[in-house]
């Protein structure tokens, strides 16, 4: 039962079956979550009593937080939150750690009460690991017109 909301990440929801589901979408209240908090402007709310189905990658971890608990966690990684669950950012660390940690600038703090849903592998990164992002297919398409461009030669 989601009356309160579930905010899911965009592109993660497929269906619901149950009763009385309505999918909105919310506007982020704070622009540095909007900038870096890796979800954009608007996220989807979902209402409703029944089951939800959503798309993720790798691990999906669930847990309650509760009331000021907190998890620090890689923005992609933002699967679903209760709409009761504070979602804000945070500096990662210094400029070694971004740049040679491998880790992004900005990390995104979920802040309880509430249900909150995490994914080890984002829709990007499962991509890219099955050969099929759109960098990838760019570059395959580039490669074959020169290969093209040089067998007309």
């Amino acid at each position: 039962t989601w009356d309160s909301g579930l905010i899911v990440n965009r592109g993660a929801f497929l269906g619901a079956f149950g009763r009385d589901w309505l999918n909105d979408i919310t506007c982020v209240k704070n622009p540095l979550v909007c900038c870096f908090g890796g979800q954009g402007l608007f996220m989807n709310t979902l209402h409703g009593n029944g089951m939800v189905f959503l798309n993720a990658g790798g691990t999906v971890m669930s847990m309650q937080l509760g009331a000021g608990e907190r998890i620090v966690v890689n923005p992609h990684s933002v699967l679903a939150f209760e709409r009761t669950v504070e979602f804000g950012t945070r500096c990662s660390g210094g400029l070694m750690v971004c740049c040679c940690g491998g880790v992004g600038p900005f990390n995104a703090v979920l802040t309880g009460p509430g249900f909150v849903m995490t994914q080890t592998m984002s829709q990007l990164k499962l991509q890219t690991s099955l050969g099929n992002s759109p960098a990838q297919k760019a570059a395959k398409a580039a490669a074959k017109t020169a290969a093209e461009t040089a067998a007309r030669q």
